[in-house]
């Protein structure tokens, strides 16, 4: 029975020793955290059946976020309703965000119905 504990003594010292270096191995910043300050921005060309509920949903995985998408682009949204197919729309993002799905494959299995597409020019 004494050997049990032994095997249960050296792999716990084992996990708390990776745990310990593995927390300690942090890669360094290559800018020194200059990268975390600056803003970070996509431009997404939009497409029929778009609207800046979607693109929030997708970029922010919130749709309640359009607003940030259409304060980002009052310039060329006076209406965040009417939304234009081919119009460029900035969207900021954080400085980690990574595309963990192409938009037109996460498109496909979402279904908006409550949404009118966009407008044609």
């Amino acid at each position: 029975m004494r050997w049990r504990w032994e095997i249960f003594f050296s792999t716990l010292l084992t996990l708390l020793i990776a745990t310990t270096l593995a927390a300690q191995e942090k890669p360094q910043p290559l800018l020194g955290g200059l990268e975390a300050s600056l803003p970070v921005e996509a431009l997404h060309q939009v497409q029929p059946t778009d609207n800046l509920h979607l693109l929030a949903a997708y970029y922010y995985r919130d749709a309640r976020q359009w607003r940030r998408i259409f304060h980002a682009n009052r310039e060329t949204i006076k209406n965040p309703n009417l939304i234009y197919i081919d119009q460029i729309v900035r969207i900021p993002l954080s400085p980690g965000w990574t595309v963990k799905e192409p938009y037109g494959a996460w498109k496909a299995r979402f279904q908006p119905l409550a949404f009118p597409p966009p407008l044609r020019r």
